[in-house]
C-alpha cells in the first residue's frame, strides 16, 4: 500500500516538474526538497517495518544526528550571510 502511495507521488512530483517547467516557471526549491522527503518518508517507513528493533534503534539515531548536522550547518550559514 505506502509502495504504490510513493510511485504515485513519484509520478505527481515529476508532472509538476514538467508542467511547472513547460509554463517558464521553476518552482522554488523549498517545495522540491519538501516533496522529496515526503517520498523518502515514506519508503523509509516501509523500509524499516521489515527489520528488527535493534537494528531500526540504530538506524533512527543515525538519522537523528544527520538532521542535527544539517541544521547545524544551516544556522552556520545563515549567520555567516546575516554578519
Amino acid at each position: 500500500m505506502l509502495a504504490g502511495i510513493a510511485a504515485l507521488l513519484i509520478m505527481v512530483f515529476a508532472a509538476y516538474l514538467i508542467f511547472q517547467t513547460l509554463n517558464g516557471r521553476f518552482p522554488r526549491l523549498h517545495v522540491i526538497l519538501y516533496l522529496l522527503s515526503t517520498i523518502t518518508v515514506i519508503y523509509t517507513l516501509i523500509y524499516f517495518l521489515s527489520m528488527d528493533i535493534s537494528f531500526v534503534i540504530k538506524v533512527i539515531v543515525s538519522i537523528v544526528l544527520g538532521i542535527v548536522l544539517i541544521l547545524t550547518g544551516t544556522v552556520r550559514q545563515w549567520r555567516r550571510r546575516a554578519g
